[in-house]
């Protein structure tokens, strides 16, 4: 953000709010999209190992449950965007021995 307030020669001191300088730019926020291909390409190479964590990752380790709610992570997340066979299928075509 603050190199496009350098280039648009915006001081700090005016009170110009981020979004306003996006519309300025034409500039979506893209953080969001970067963290998801993020987690699905650490997903992929974790899942590439025929180790203990995709096994841990996929909850298929039997044990002690705790108490309460379960906690979301990123399978959920992953899960709920439908892209996880996906990302399971690939991992399993590339993987490596």
């Amino acid at each position: 953000m603050w190199l496009w307030r350098k280039i648009l020669n915006i001081s700090l001191t005016e009170k110009v709010s981020n979004d306003e300088i996006l519309w300025r730019v034409n500039e979506d926020r893209a953080i969001i999209p970067s963290i998801n291909k993020r987690q699905r390409t650490w997903l992929g190479h974790t899942l590439r190992h025929g180790n203990l964590l995709p096994l841990i990752i996929e909850r298929k380790v039997e044990g002690m449950r705790p108490l309460g709610r379960s906690r979301t992570g990123i399978l959920d997340r992953i899960k709920n965007n439908s892209s996880y066979q996906c990302v399971k299928k690939r991992a399993r075509e590339r993987k490596l021995y």
